[in-house]
């Protein structure tokens, strides 16, 4: 019988060596593919706005601050529904987005008072960015009243919106900062994490209070509050259920998540927030492509109509504008019912 040959003592080690080099190689080259041939969306991984930096700038300080007498200035911080991204028969909506219709309506049932809207939604902004939007840039417009658009995204923290670990003055674990050096460095890890985000997103799942997405989300929207508080300057949060890409679905309702939306709520209410609105449960029950754009995610502009709507009737109720002061504006109401808007 033929002897075994006995393995020599290091050939194991050498074996697991390779592997791991193996490994590392794949892993190299497998990145290095991503980067090339990814989507330009998938680029900007990595690529942290900065509020002076010249796109933010061009964009937003191309406006005057210069406030007339008899001006009442709202300012809206938002993501790309209140921007007004998206388009119809070819046409950008921009001009009607929800903060330009609410001003319309204003200018149309109010000539005692020159109202004024600054419009400073920008697309995947999280509440993070909108705090340093506002500190930095929206209060020098000298605002009246401010509205905050919450859409059901804005606890989910892109590459491209500011660092938390930087920007969002909460204790980090090392985990999170593993975590978030991997997203921010690693462009295959990123992709797939974003799919993950997206999954886990949409999906009713058990809540997570100490996710770092969450503790960010909920310290942004208390220190916006405790700013505007300090500046005695009322705000007026509203909070719109963002859409999917799902071809499949007839309404909106057929993948509203309630628990991810209550926990948006939780986070508005513990910010002490004293005016919010919530215009979810007005969609849906109205068929998804009569809600949605050519895109099939941001709002049509009827549905952006019947929001500005919405948010017009919340500050005559409330008495928020300066008009109703000295007038009864219940006379002045609109009406929201879909058929009509």
């Amino acid at each position: 019988m033929k002897k075994k040959k006995k393995k020599k003592p290091g050939s194991l080690w050498k074996n697991i060596l390779l592997l791991i080099i193996t490994i590392i190689l794949f892993l190299i080259v497998s990145e290095l593919v991503f980067r090339l041939f990814a989507s330009d969306y998938q680029k900007r991984s990595g690529e942290h706005i900065r509020i002076e930096d010249s796109h933010f700038s061009h964009y937003f300080l191309n406006v005057s601050f210069r406030k007339d007498p008899g001006v009442f200035r709202i300012v809206v911080l938002g993501d790309s529904f209140t921007f007004g991204t998206g388009m119809e028969n070819g046409t950008s909506i921009y001009t009607k987005s929800y903060p330009r219709q609410l001003q319309a309506l204003l200018k149309e049932n109010f000539d005692d008072y020159n109202y004024e809207i600054f419009n400073y939604g920008l697309g995947g902004m999280s509440t993070l960015d909108e705090y340093y939007i506002l500190e930095m840039l929206a209060l020098k417009a000298n605002p009246d009243l401010v509205i905050i658009g919450i859409t059901t995204n804005d606890m989910i923290l892109w590459n491209y919106n500011l660092d938390p670990i930087a920007y969002c003055d909460i204790n980090i674990h090392y985990s999170d900062r593993f975590l978030r050096f991997l997203d921010k460095n690693w462009r295959l890890f990123n992709y797939f994490y974003i799919k993950y985000k997206y999954a886990d997103y949409y999906k009713k799942r058990k809540k997570n209070d100490n996710s770092l997405e969450e503790r960010c989300y909920r310290r942004s929207l208390e220190r916006i509050n405790d700013l505007l508080s300090e500046k005695q300057i009322p705000a007026v949060v509203v909070l719109i259920y963002e859409t999917l890409y799902d071809y499949e679905k007839e309404y909106l309702r057929d993948y509203y998540s309630e628990e991810r939306f209550l926990e948006l709520k939780e986070g508005i209410t513990s910010a002490g927030f004293e005016h919010t609105m919530y215009t979810s449960d007005y969609f849906l029950d109205i068929p998804y492509k009569e809600v949605t754009c050519d895109d099939d995610y941001h709002y049509s502009p009827k549905a952006y109509r019947a929001i500005a709507k919405m948010i017009y009737n919340y500050l005559l109720t409330n008495n928020m504008i300066p008009s109703c002061e000295n007038q009864d504006c219940s006379t002045k109401l609109v009406s929201v019912e879909w058929s009509e808007v």
